[in-house]
C-alpha cells in the first residue's frame, strides 16, 4: 500500500538549487585591437605623402636656383652693359690728379666717360636725364647763377661728369700743372680760377655747370623732393657735423618717400638740414684757416686744405 504523506513523495528528498543572477555574462568577448599598420612591400613604390613632399622640396629646389641663375646673369649684363658705353665709377681722374702722376690720364682712360662723386654725395634718383651729352667737362655747384655755361658759377668738385677725349685730358693735365702757380690752394680754388682763363677756349673744351635744383647741396640745397637726383655735404667742415647732417637728409629722404603721392607735391615738404653744417661755421672756419696760413707762411710752411 502505497502512502500519500509527503514524506512518501519522492521528491521530497530532492535537492532544490536556489537560482543565482549573473552580473555579467562571463561570455562576451573582447573589444578589438586596432588594426596593425600594412608591412611595406618590396615594390620600391613610395607613399603618396612622402612622394608629395618630395616634389615640393624638388620645386623648391629648382626656384632657388632659376632666382640665383637670374641674379648673376642680370649683374652680368648689367656689367656689360654699363662696360659698353663706358659709364663707370672709379675715381681715376682725381687719382692721377692727386697722385702726381696726370700723364697716365692718356693710357689709362681714355675710352671711358666717368662720374666722379664723393663719399658725401647721396643718390636719390638717376642723373643722367639732366647731364648734357654733348659737353666734355660738367661739375656740380656750390651756388647756381642758373645759366649751365656762366662761368660765374661757384663749382664744386665733389660731383663731376666728364667725357674722355683729348680735350678732357689736355684739361686736367693743366689742371694739375696749375698747382704750381697757385701754391697753397686746394684744386676747387684752382679751378675757380682757370675756369676763367683762355685755355679752356683754346682747347676747345666746353664745360657746363649743373643745376643745383638736380644736384644740390648743404650750401644750396634742392628745394623740391619730386626733382632732386644728389645732395652733397658741402660748405661742411668735420667730420662729426656731416654725418650728423647726413643722417638727418637720409631722415628726410625717407619721409618723403613714404608719404602718399598726392602729398609729395607740397611747398612744406622739404629738408630740415644744414643744421650743424652751416653757413656760420663755414665762414668762421675760412677766416680760422687765412689766420692759420698767414702764420704758417711766416713760419715757412706750406697750409693743406683738406
Amino acid at each position: 500500500m502505497i502512502s500519500s504523506s509527503p514524506s512518501s513523495s519522492p521528491l521530497s528528498s530532492a535537492y532544490i538549487f536556489p537560482r543565482r543572477r549573473l552580473s555579467s555574462p562571463s561570455f562576451l568577448p573582447l573589444s578589438s585591437p586596432p588594426p596593425k599598420p600594412p608591412l611595406p612591400s618590396n615594390s620600391g613604390e613610395m607613399k603618396p605623402d612622402v612622394a608629395s613632399n618630395s616634389a615640393v622640396y624638388l620645386r623648391r629646389v629648382f626656384t632657388a636656383i632659376v632666382f640665383l641663375s637670374a641674379v648673376v646673369l642680370s649683374c652680368f649684363v648689367l656689367y656689360r652693359a654699363t662696360d659698353s658705353v663706358g659709364l663707370k665709377m672709379p675715381m681715376v681722374y682725381y687719382y692721377y690728379y692727386a697722385s702726381g702722376n696726370p700723364d697716365l690720364l692718356s693710357d689709362d682712360v681714355s675710352s671711358d666717360n666717368s662720374r666722379l662723386p664723393d663719399a658725401d654725395v647721396m643718390w636719390f634718383r638717376d642723373p643722367f636725364p639732366h647731364f648734357y651729352f654733348d659737353a666734355d667737362f660738367q661739375i656740380a655747384c656750390d651756388h647756381f647763377s642758373g645759366i649751365s655755361d656762366g662761368v660765374e658759377n661757384k663749382p664744386n668738385g665733389g660731383f663731376k661728369f666728364v667725357r674722355s677725349n683729348n680735350r678732357s685730358i689736355e684739361f686736367y693735365k693743366y689742371w694739375y700743372s696749375s698747382r704750381e702757380k697757385f701754391p697753397g690752394l686746394h684744386d676747387q680754388d684752382v679751378l675757380n680760377i682757370i675756369k676763367n682763363g683762355t685755355f679752356i677756349q683754346d682747347i676747345g673744351l666746353k664745360m657746363r655747370f649743373l643745376s643745383t635744383a638736380y644736384f644740390g647741396g648743404f650750401c644750396e640745397p634742392s628745394r623740391d623732393l619730386n626733382e632732386v637726383c644728389t645732395m652733397h655735404a658741402n660748405c661742411c667742415f668735420g667730420l662729426d657735423s656731416k654725418l650728423h647732417d647726413l643722417r638727418i637728409l637720409l631722415q628726410d629722404w625717407k619721409s618723403y618717400m613714404s608719404l602718399p603721392p598726392r602729398f609729395k607735391g607740397s611747398p612744406l615738404v622739404s629738408w630740415r638740414v644744414p643744421q650743424n653744417c652751416s653757413l656760420d661755421a663755414l665762414l668762421h672756419f675760412d677766416l680760422q684757416s687765412e689766420d692759420e696760413k698767414q702764420e704758417m707762411d711766416n713760419n715757412g710752411k706750406t697750409d693743406k686744405r683738406l
